[in-house]
C-alpha cells in the first residue's frame, strides 16, 4: 500500500466490481450528459468594412451508421453589430462525408433574429464518417443530438452492469465457501 504500509491482496471479485461500476457511472456520463455549446465570432481590433462581420467556422467529424439522427438545436443570442432590428444573424450548415471541405450546394443557409431558433436533422445516408461543418456571424447557442439506430453506445452500460453483477456474485460464492470452510473446521475441533 501507499505509504510503506501493507494490505491485503485484491480479489478477483472485488476488481471486477469496481471496473464495473466505473464502466456503468462513465456510460451514463456518456449517454446522459448533453451540454449546450456556445460559438462566438472573434472580435477583431481592426473596423470591418460595412455591412460585414467577423465568422466563426468549426467543424466536429462523427462515425456514424445508417439510420442514425443527428439533432441540433441552434439558438442566436446575439447578432452582429449594432443593428439589432429584423433578421440580422447568418448561421451556416453544411454536412460532407469524411474530411473533405464542403461545396457551395453542401450548405444551408439561415438568417434568424436575435433570440430566434433553428431545428435541423440530419439522416445519416451511409455508414462511416461524417463532418458537421458551422458557420456563423453571430453569437450562438449550439444543442446537438445523436439518436444511434443500433445500441452501440449502450455497450459499455450493458457491459459495465454484467461485469459488477459478475463480481458481485463470485464475492457471495467466495463468502459462502469461506463460511462452510469455518463451520467444518469448528466441527473437527469438538470431537
Amino acid at each position: 500500500m501507499a505509504g510503506g504500509g501493507s494490505g491485503g491482496e485484491a480479489k478477483i471479485p472485488d476488481v471486477a466490481i469496481l471496473i464495473g461500476s466505473c464502466l456503468v457511472i462513465a456510460a451514463f456520463i456518456m449517454l446522459l450528459w448533453d451540454p449546450t455549446s456556445t460559438l462566438q465570432p472573434p472580435e477583431l481590433g481592426d473596423e470591418l468594412p460595412p455591412g460585414t462581420s467577423s465568422t466563426v467556422d468549426t467543424w466536429q467529424t462523427f462515425d456514424l451508421n445508417v439510420g442514425d439522427e443527428v439533432s441540433l438545436d441552434l439558438g442566436l443570442v446575439e447578432c452582429p453589430g449594432e443593428d439589432d432590428s429584423g433578421d440580422c444573424g447568418l448561421v451556416s450548415v453544411a454536412w460532407v462525408e469524411g474530411y473533405d471541405m464542403p461545396s457551395a450546394e453542401d450548405w444551408q443557409h439561415h438568417v434568424l433574429k436575435e433570440g430566434g431558433g433553428l431545428e435541423s436533422q440530419f439522416d445519416v445516408p451511409s455508414d462511416g464518417e461524417w463532418t458537421l461543418h458551422l458557420r456563423t456571424d453571430s453569437v450562438i447557442e449550439l444543442d446537438m443530438d445523436v439518436e444511434h439506430q443500433w445500441l452501440t453506445p449502450w455497450i459499455a452500460l450493458f457491459l459495465g452492469m454484467g461485469i459488477a453483477v459478475w463480481g458481485y456474485w463470485m464475492s457471495q460464492q467466495q463468502n459462502l465457501s469461506e463460511s462452510d470452510i469455518l463451520i467444518v473446521d469448528s466441527s473437527n475441533l469438538s470431537d
